[in-house]
């Protein structure tokens, strides 16, 4: 009788520490629509977007189901300043640069998808930049 207690007792606390694992596994949250890897987008916007010298440039709005936001530039470097999803609050001079001819994909896991703004640096005249938007994966 008291074997049988004791494996009972055994199978209780095993499953006991079996759905405690399970429940911590779960609760771990999800990284914000980036792709899993080994997967592709299934389709995406693209945009031309011209940037001041000066003045910051709206150029990526609130997404949900974004991936990536991929960031051609051309003749100038830029900064881009992220923001969140529920306001656009971007003050001072902080962001990221992204050097004059370069393309650069910005994974949602890491940047998010939320108001984006850029202002081009060392240019005294308008500079043109190409923004593609992937959503969704398959």
């Amino acid at each position: 009788m008291k074997k049988n207690i004791k494996w009972i007792m055994g199978i209780v606390i095993v499953l006991g520490i079996s759905i405690v694992f399970q429940k911590a596994l779960n609760s771990i949250p999800k990284v914000q629509s980036s792709a899993p890897g080994g997967m592709v987008t299934s389709w995406g916007t693209s945009s031309q977007i011209t940037l001041g010298a000066e003045e910051r440039t709206l150029f990526a709005t609130s997404t949900p189901s974004c991936i990536s936001r991929v960031v051609s530039t051309r003749y100038a470097q830029i900064m881009i300043q992220y923001g969140d999803h529920a306001q656009f609050n971007l003050e001072g001079n902080t962001g990221h640069i992204q050097l004059a001819s370069t393309t650069v994909v910005y994974d949602s896991g890491l940047y998010g998808c939320g108001l984006w703004t850029a202002v081009a640096l060392g240019s005294t005249t308008a500079q043109g930049i190409s923004v593609t938007e992937f959503r969704d994966f398959r």
